[in-house]
């Protein structure tokens, strides 16, 4: 057997086979690695994809409830301002100049229909009324004084309507406007007790009189600031600051 014809074949052979396999492994290795990359390219895509999905679902869902207690906030504030307006009017208006009229020219049929048209039940503006024709003017004087009592009643009952409202609602309210309504509602009912039909003759000393101006120009001084941080904080402006990017 002719041994270099056999070395020469095995050699060729060799050769062959030899970069066959090396190209092949290099192929199958480079596959093997770019399919293992695109499985786990794809996989990142996917959580990306998840994670956007869920970001995008918590601001719609943030966005959502924003929006929902924005209109809930701009209904608050619109009737806590009318509220506290109220009860500032009437409790103020307890004192000063009032429009009413002399009773003069009443009878007792007329002075009957007035006072039930205030609100006196009808049994009770006739016992009211038992004197008039006897003692008009001290029966007068008794009837301004009930009258009296049932407008300040009415007012207080605006004050604790107002009061009562901000305390319920103040979970809608910034700190700042919370604390400037806590002010307000601190000072008329201050001026309510100062008020109060049964203590006129206390509010006559000229001390008693500073301090109830001192208490009405706060009261002026707190609804104006009252008003103004409501409009900045129902700005479209203060919401942009508070809704997130």
């Amino acid at each position: 057997m002719n041994f270099s014809l056999i070395a020469s074949i095995v050699a060729l052979v060799i050769s062959i086979i030899v970069p066959l396999i090396t190209f092949y492994s290099k192929t199958y290795i480079s596959g093997f690695l770019s399919n293992k990359f695109n499985i786990a390219l794809e996989e990142y895509r996917q959580k990306l994809s998840q994670i956007g999905e869920e970001k995008k679902y918590e601001l719609e869902k943030y966005l959502s409830n924003f929006n929902q207690y924005s209109q809930k906030k701009h209904e608050i504030y619109s009737e806590l301002y009318k509220k506290l307006k109220i009860a500032d009017g009437m409790i103020r208006s307890l004192v000063g100049f009032k429009r009413e009229p002399s009773f003069e020219e009443y009878n007792k049929k007329d002075m009957e229909k007035y006072l039930i048209k205030k609100g006196v039940l009808e049994s009770y503006a006739r016992k009211l009324l038992v004197k008039f024709d006897t003692e008009k003017d001290s029966c007068i004087k008794d009837i301004r004084n009930y009258l009296a009592l049932i407008e300040y009643n009415e007012a207080i009952k605006k004050y604790e309507e107002a009061k009562n409202y901000f305390l319920i609602q103040e979970l809608y309210l910034s700190d700042e406007l919370a604390g400037n309504v806590l002010s307000l509602i601190k000072s008329l009912g201050s001026l309510s007790i100062d008020y109060d039909p049964q203590f006129s003759e206390l509010r006559r000393s000229e001390d008693k009189r500073k301090e109830i101006n001192e208490e009405e120009k706060k009261c002026l001084a707190s609804l104006e600031i009252i008003k103004n941080t409501m409009k900045k904080e129902l700005s479209i402006g203060y919401y942009k600051e508070n809704i997130p990017s």
